[in-house]
């Protein structure tokens, strides 16, 4: 059996500048997540799984160790933004993203059928950054379609709206964008 132990934990870093998406934004928060596996038999015990519980709860935060600097993440966050997109990715993402709206008359029939609302144009850049991120972490100067496939169902799943009829047969979004509605 494997047991699963979920952390976050959240820092405020201060910036210089206003992000995209929040222009009046005078602090970003960096989450640092991770997800320890444990290969055991059964349950924890009872006393491991309280002390697990008042660790999480509690008002004291984890100990949490900096791997990177906030100006290293910032010049991070730009050397993924110097990378090159190919207009034909740019071209690619912008389809894929149009693709989950149900007035596009490119749209598959079941996201006609199921969805309510599609993703925005936020859904196509971040489609390309998170291919060039790809493709920076693989070593690569220039990301392809393939990267953008990659990352199409973490940038729509919370982007894609169902309406009443997906929900009541039981469609998740991840089988709308499997049938057509924008991850390819």
């Amino acid at each position: 059996m494997l047991d699963f132990i979920f952390v976050k934990y959240t820092h405020l870093l201060p910036s210089p500048q206003a992000s995209d998406a929040d222009s009046g934004c005078q602090t970003a928060a960096l989450s640092v997540s991770y997800c320890r596996i444990k290969s055991s038999r059964g349950w924890r015990r009872v006393a491991e799984e309280e002390a697990i519980v008042s660790t999480t709860t509690g008002v004291q935060a984890g100990v949490v160790k900096p791997v990177l600097t906030a100006e290293e993440l910032r010049e991070m966050q730009q050397l993924v933004r110097r990378l090159p997109a190919p207009p034909s990715l740019v071209s690619y993402a912008v389809g894929i993203a149009r693709a989950t709206r149900p007035d596009e008359p490119g749209a598959s029939a079941a996201v006609r059928k199921y969805v309510s609302f599609g993703a925005g144009p936020r859904a196509g850049q971040y489609l390309v950054l998170g291919a060039k991120a790809r493709a920076a972490m693989d070593g690569r100067a220039v990301p392809d379609l393939e990267d953008v496939d990659a990352v199409a169902f973490s940038v729509l799943r919370h982007r894609v709206v169902l309406n009443f009829q997906a929900e009541a047969e039981g469609m998740g979004v991840e089988r709308i964008l499997a049938l057509g509605g924008g991850a390819r």
